[in-house]
């Protein structure tokens, strides 16, 4: 068959054949005439079908070559592709979060109040992040301290939280997290008590940003000053579907007493 019937045979242009051909894809014609007409046969025809049922499968010409010329396995570059594939829809599901949440960002930010936070048993380690990967860091050290606790408790289930410096630009930044327990253990140790101002965020992780503008607002407001470190509790991870809700507690001192 000449280019144009294998194209009507494969629904692609004449063109996507001849740069397939190019780079050295789809492979040597099975024929070619005196007059440079190409003849294909049921070889390029299989090929043709295989490229364009991997290009729907969303891999790249070099993913191809790999799966038909190098010896890599179908299975394995498709269980690559997938996981990519499921990491841009899990990304793209906590951008629709976002997205609907911001079309109502302040009724998910609780008032912010004065208060004391309580003591806490908690099971920590601490985590170095880079610059400005804060976030990433802290949620590994959560998965990885889950996994440490799932091990000595498998039934067991906690609270988390991450504590760090209330400014993120000191060199070098290390945060705290922490499995908050219900009673002390050999591996435990005390957050204690402070004044804080405290707001209760329902909704993904990116509407922080509006409590931290209130917390500090009402500390500018009560002559306060932060201090210390700023702790997240991730009262409910949000897993399942669930809507997560996390306490945020800006650590606070009153630099004129008495005047109060």
């Amino acid at each position: 068959m000449r280019i144009g019937d294998l194209a009507r045979r494969l629904r692609v242009s004449a063109r996507t054949l001849r740069h397939y051909e190019a780079v050295g894809l789809l492979g040597v014609p099975a024929h070619e005439s005196r007059n440079g007409y190409r003849s294909y046969g049921a070889a390029e025809l299989l090929r043709g079908v295989q490229i364009e049922q991997l290009k729907a499968a969303g891999l790249s010409l070099d993913e191809i070559r790999r799966v038909l010329d190098e010896g890599a396995t179908a299975e394995a570059v498709l269980a690559t592709r997938r996981r990519e594939l499921a990491a841009v829809v899990r990304r793209g599901q906590r951008r629709l979060t976002v997205l609907d949440a911001l079309a109502r960002p302040y009724a998910d930010v609780a008032r912010p109040s004065l208060t004391t936070s309580d003591r806490a048993q908690v099971v920590s380690e601490q985590v170095t992040p880079a610059a400005g990967d804060l976030g990433p860091a802290v949620r590994t050290g959560i998965q990885r301290l889950r996994r440490q606790l799932k091990r000595v408790d498998p039934g067991g289930s906690w609270t988390f939280a991450a504590r760090f410096p209330v400014d993120l630009d000191v060199e070098p930044l290390t945060a705290e997290v922490a499995a908050i327990v219900r009673r002390p253990t050999a591996a435990s140790t005390t957050w204690p008590a402070r004044s804080v101002i405290e707001a209760t965020v329902t909704g993904p992780l990116a509407l922080l940003p509006l409590a931290y503008d209130a917390l500090f607002a009402l500390a500018e407001e009560h002559e306060l000053v932060p201090a210390g470190s700023v702790t997240e509790t991730y009262v409910d991870l949000g897993v399942g579907g669930r809507t997560p809700t996390t306490v945020v507690a800006l650590g606070v001192e009153d630099p004129h007493p008495a005047r109060r």
